[in-house]
């Protein structure tokens, strides 16, 4: 997918690889009923989870060009998309 993993700020990497090549959408994500940004935030759990069984990694990725890749982890708790990967 191109990058190094850390976090960056680059709309036109964003757009030509997450999204055209790579198929992924602003989805947003969602906690309890509600979703959020939609549209303008693209969340997709990493396969890795982390030491603690509730904790997860994932790639995020904004309308703006933001990137947040390595290192990154969320609860399990928060809606966040799947993508099969082969």
């Amino acid at each position: 997918m191109g990058g190094t993993g850390n976090g960056r700020t680059d709309l036109d990497f964003v757009n030509s690889n997450y999204i055209t090549l790579w198929g992924g959408a602003f989805g947003g994500s969602a906690w309890s009923i509600s979703m959020f940004n939609r549209g303008i935030d693209g969340y997709y759990w990493s396969q890795s989870e982390d030491d603690d069984a509730n904790i997860a990694f994932f790639l995020s990725f904004d309308r703006s060009g933001n990137i947040w890749g390595e290192n990154h982890r969320m609860n399990k708790s928060y809606g966040a998309t799947l993508r099969c990967v082969r």
